[in-house]
């Protein structure tokens, strides 16, 4: 499940369990919407795509950052993908502790920005959660149980590698200046 954040909700933000058995406060990933599609990249290609862009004078509109962050809502289990707005409230949850036991009270309102509205989320704030988080020998354990996939897999399901035709039709030059370079950068690294 990938919850959208709703206005008043309570999230309790929890650690996110890794395909490599550690876990991760949040994970972050570029993205980009093109055709009607997200792309979500934790690897880089999208930012290197940007900053090209950005030095060209081309266009990147519809490129940004998300960061991802396993949540409980309502007895519910899932991810949640944030903006710079709800992640400034949910970085002071998340400040140097590992099972967190305080929660995210969402405020969301629309904006309007030309002919179109966009939600804010500049005013949700920390709230208390009593709950018994389980015991630090079985936290792993009770991820396991808890989170339904692993993010890093739906990212890269919806990530530029297997999105490339999109990547060409918008960044066809971009994309080839990268190749390029890694190209340049495997050979010398092979001392060719």
């Amino acid at each position: 499940m990938i919850y959208k954040p709703e206005n008043g909700d309570i999230v309790r933000i929890l650690p996110i369990l890794k395909k490599d058995g550690t876990t991760a406060k949040y994970l972050s990933a570029s993205y980009m919407f093109e055709s009607g599609k997200m792309l979500y990249d934790r690897h880089g290609l999208i930012d290197r795509l940007w900053q090209i862009e950005r030095k060209r004078g081309g266009s990147t509109s519809n490129i940004g950052r998300r960061h991802f962050v396993f949540v409980e809502v309502r007895g519910e289990y899932g991810f949640m993908h944030a903006g710079a707005s709800v992640m400034k409230a949910a970085k002071e949850i998340l400040l140097g502790v590992d099972f967190p036991q305080i929660s995210l009270k969402i405020a969301k309102r629309d904006m309007p920005v030309g002919a179109h509205s966009f939600p804010s989320y500049d005013e949700s704030e920390i709230v208390e959660s009593n709950w018994n988080s389980p015991a630090e020998e079985d936290r792993i354990d009770w991820l396991k149980q808890k989170q339904p996939f692993y993010i890093e897999d739906w990212i890269d399901q919806r990530g530029p590698l297997r999105n490339m035709d999109l990547l060409r039709a918008r960044f066809g030059e971009s994309i080839a200046m990268i190749v390029s370079e890694d190209r340049e950068k495997k050979l010398e690294g092979l001392g060719l």
